[in-house]
């Protein structure tokens, strides 16, 4: 469907389908980054106990001498299995920034968001989850482009007045 993802992340549990674990091999020879723990056994009886034996070799061959304590990575053909090691920790050693942060007037200060593209266009839905008034500072994973605000209950549309850019990031001051 053109959709593409920087992760697959894996259930946090030791069992995987002997075809599901087929594909997540191709898919890290091919390059993915697979985070999740290694399996040892089929969930399932079809073909056991053969299935649990081709789950440890698969296994053994993807996940190699990663196992989530002291070695929390290991490369397989193009692509790189991690397990043990927090996401964020993964996606900054990638250089990746988050796509959306806020700083509240204090820590009880709780936004959502949902974040699309379509085309060249950066969409972001966030909203208050407090039923209280808000002032934070938003940053947003977007450069050279004009924010604009639109309100969900009217429809209005309206550019940011005041933002910031800079290091590959937009901050616009938002009231809730």
């Amino acid at each position: 469907d053109g959709i593409s993802y920087r992760l697959l992340v894996l259930p946090d549990r030791r069992t995987r389908p002997v075809d599901v674990l087929r594909k997540i091999k191709t898919l890290v020879e091919a390059g993915a980054t697979v985070v999740g723990p290694k399996p040892v056994r089929d969930p399932g009886l079809r073909n056991y106990p053969q299935c649990d034996a081709e789950i440890t070799k698969l296994a053994d061959e993807i996940w190699g001498d990663c196992d989530g304590q002291k070695v929390r990575e290991h490369r397989y053909g193009k692509g790189r299995i991690f397990w043990g090691k927090p996401l964020r920790e993964i996606l900054q050693a990638d250089g990746v920034s988050p796509t959306f942060e806020y700083r509240g007037r204090d820590e009880k200060s709780f936004l959502d968001f949902i974040q699309r593209r379509a085309g060249e266009t950066e969409i972001y839905f966030v909203c208050n989850r407090n039923e209280r008034s808000e002032s934070v500072d938003a940053t947003f994973r977007v450069k050279g482009k004009q924010p604009e605000l639109w309100d969900a209950l009217t429809g209005e549309m309206r550019p940011a007045a005041a933002f910031r850019q800079g290091g590959g990031r937009t901050l616009v001051p938002l009231e809730f």
